[in-house]
């Protein structure tokens, strides 16, 4: 089993106190969906809705490596973010 690097670490941390110590994983998933919009909203009048969709997928596609579930996820990502499909994805998850 591989340790986690310091960010991966961070990122960790900083879910689990979103969602709290009783967190099930729709909760997580909403939570996942929260942030990715926050990010929507902060970044589009900086980079544009499709510089945020290209880094969208790009970290599907990181994530893809290790969870093969997402590459769907990533094929269907145009322009915009379908966190919905995220969501519903991140619940099948163990």
């Amino acid at each position: 089993m591989s340790t986690l690097s310091e960010e991966s670490r961070q990122i960790v941390a900083s879910l689990a106190h979103r969602v709290g110590p009783n967190a099930d994983i729709a909760t997580i998933a909403q939570a996942i969906a929260s942030i990715w919009q926050g990010m929507d909203a902060a970044l589009t009048p900086i980079i544009g809705q499709q510089g945020v969709a290209a880094l969208y997928r790009r970290s599907l596609h990181l994530c893809a490596a290790n969870h093969p579930s997402l590459a769907g996820t990533y094929d269907s990502v145009q322009v915009a973010l379908d966190l919905n499909t995220l969501k519903s994805v991140l619940v099948e998850q163990s």
